[in-house]
């Protein structure tokens, strides 16, 4: 099942049943059509682009490229059901208008494929030429369903992409990223590309690996662990004698420290800000310029005493 949840092996497999397929094809019936050569090129080729993920120059952004499309899939999935739907519309409007015309350039809205397409193209652009044949004062319909999917579709819709993936760009933390990416790259090579004894070389996989990291961003990182601030395949597992080492609170005295300060930011807001009078009272107590000059003049004679 977590083979699924990689989107790289989705483009593998692509290119693994596309080619295997195509050439099963090939050499029953001597040739293949030309849209499966086509396509098992176009996921072989990209397959191949996917083999640089190991090299840190392409890793980085191959990483976030495939995280960016991880995180936007259910937006990706609910904008093809709009654009579905705007296809169907257009298609159902307009199909009685191909048998005026037999030039099938003029309207792509006769078969609903095209009319998929047509819409799509439409949306991502903005261009209209598809459907400006039939734009008129007369056609409100086509008018009416033009204002409402340029506001919806080409407004609203286009722009909350773009800003989903500029916010998941700025936010990402792409080198850790790229290191997690390598990290699966090794999983996959242990288990898919090496044999058993191999796997049980010490010299390869020794019991015990030492790290170097910091300690003060070591304490933050576990301590985000029961909070989900941070991505991870798996729950990490502090050990006992780790926490103990950081002076790390348990769990449960971890909520109570937090509800603790939250308790203290509440009283404190619950008292308001400090009156004119306060402040004036705060400000009277603090030094003046002559109190620093005896305290400046008094640390001078000590030094000449000494």
């Amino acid at each position: 099942m977590n083979y699924l949840l990689s989107s790289w092996n989705y483009l593998d497999l692509a290119a693994t049943i596309s080619t295997i397929a195509t050439s099963i094809y090939w050499l029953k019936n001597g040739s293949a059509p030309t849209w499966a050569i086509t396509f098992s090129t176009l996921f072989l080729e990209i397959k191949f682009i996917i083999f640089l993920r190991p090299i840190k120059f392409f890793g980085i952004y191959l990483a976030m490229i495939m995280n960016t499309v991880d995180r936007v899939m259910s937006f990706l999935i609910i904008f093809g059901f709009f654009t579905l739907a705007f296809a169907h519309s257009l298609h159902l409007l307009l199909r009685s208008e191909s048998e005026l015309s037999q030039d099938s350039s003029i309207n792509m809205f006769g078969q609903f494929g095209s009319a998929i397409i047509a819409s799509y193209y439409m949306m991502i652009t903005g261009d209209t030429e598809p459907i400006s044949y039939w734009i008129s004062n007369e056609n409100i319909v086509i008018m009416i369903l033009m204002i409402m999917v340029s506001f919806f579709m080409l407004i609203y819709l286009m722009n909350l992409f773009i800003g989903i993936l500029s916010e998941i760009v700025s936010n990402g933390d792409h080198e850790l990223a790229y290191l997690a990416l390598k990290r699966e790259i090794i999983v996959e090579i242990e288990l898919l590309y090496m044999l058993p004894y191999q796997r049980r070389k010490e010299n390869w996989f020794p019991f015990v690996i030492f790290y170097e990291c910091d300690t003060i961003m070591l304490r933050d990182y576990i301590l985000d662990i029961p909070y989900n601030k941070r991505v991870f395949d798996k729950m990490p597992y502090p050990s006992k004698n780790l926490i103990e080492s950081l002076r790390l609170p348990e769990g449960e005295q971890i909520e109570e420290i937090i509800e603790k300060d939250f308790t203290k930011v509440y009283n404190y807001m619950k008292k308001g800000l400090p009156t004119r009078e306060e402040l004036k009272g705060l400000i009277k107590d603090l030094p003046t310029h002559n109190d620093l000059k005896d305290l400046k003049k008094l640390i001078e004679d000590l030094k000449t005493d000494k």
